[in-house]
C-alpha cells in the first residue's frame, strides 16, 4: 500500500513538473512573439524601445555615441502592386535576413511597420553609422529578391541621427525620419545624416 502511494506521489510530482515546464515554454514563446516581427523574425518596435532604453543609459554612463538609422524600401508599393502581397512579404523576409547577416551583434535591426525598419547602432556616431548604412544599402541593391521565378531589385533610403543627451526614442526616430524624407526628395537609394537639433 505504501509503495503504491509513493508511486502515485512520484507520478503526480512528475506530471506537475511537466506542466510547469510546458507553462515556462509557453510564457517564453508568448514573450518572444510579443517582441518579434513574425514576418521577418526581426525585433519589433516594442523590443527596439526596450533596447533603446538600455543602450541610451549605457551610452550616457560611458559618454559614448548612440545612433539610429531609419530606412524604408523605395517604391515598395510597386512591388505589392506587381507581385501581390505574397511577393511583398517575400521581399520583406529577404530584407530581414539581410539585416540579420549584415549588422554587428550589438546592433538592433527592427521592423517598425510596413516596409520601414530601424537600426540602433551603439557606440557609433552619425558618420560611422552612415558608413555602416551605406554598406547595407549597397548590399541590398546588389541582392535581388526572388519572387517565384522573378528577380526583383530593391533599394532603400536611409536617415541617420545621432542621439543627443536626454533625447528619447520618438524624438530620435523623428529626426532620422526627417533625414530619410530628405533622401526620398533627393532621389532615393541614399543615406542622409540628420543635422543635430538646435
Amino acid at each position: 500500500h505504501d509503495f503504491l502511494l509513493r508511486r502515485q506521489l512520484l507520478d503526480a510530482n512528475q506530471e506537475l513538473q511537466n506542466e510547469v515546464a510546458r507553462r515556462v515554454a509557453l510564457q517564453y514563446e508568448l514573450e518572444r512573439q510579443a517582441s518579434t516581427d513574425l514576418l521577418t523574425g526581426l525585433p519589433n518596435r516594442r523590443a527596439l524601445a526596450e533596447r533603446f532604453a538600455a543602450e541610451s543609459a549605457r551610452a550616457q554612463r560611458r559618454s559614448e555615441p548612440l545612433s539610429l538609422a531609419m530606412f524604408d524600401l523605395d517604391h515598395f508599393k510597386r512591388v505589392n502592386d506587381t507581385y501581390g502581397h505574397a511577393g511583398g512579404d517575400a521581399v520583406l523576409r529577404g530584407v530581414g535576413e539581410l539585416c540579420i547577416r549584415s549588422f554587428r551583434g550589438v546592433d538592433v535591426a527592427a521592423r517598425v511597420g510596413g516596409e520601414e525598419f530601424a537600426v540602433l547602432l551603439p557606440g557609433a556616431d552619425a558618420q560611422q553609422a552612415g558608413a555602416v548604412m551605406q554598406r547595407f544599402t549597397a548590399l541590398l541593391a546588389a541582392a535581388p529578391a526572388t519572387i517565384g521565378d522573378q528577380s526583383v531589385l530593391v533599394t532603400s533610403t536611409v536617415g541617420v541621427a545621432q542621439r543627443q543627451p536626454g533625447e528619447d526614442l520618438d524624438t530620435l526616430m523623428a529626426r532620422a525620419d526627417t533625414a530619410l524624407y530628405a533622401g526620398k526628395q533627393a532621389g532615393r537609394n541614399r543615406v542622409v545624416l540628420a543635422s543635430a537639433p538646435d
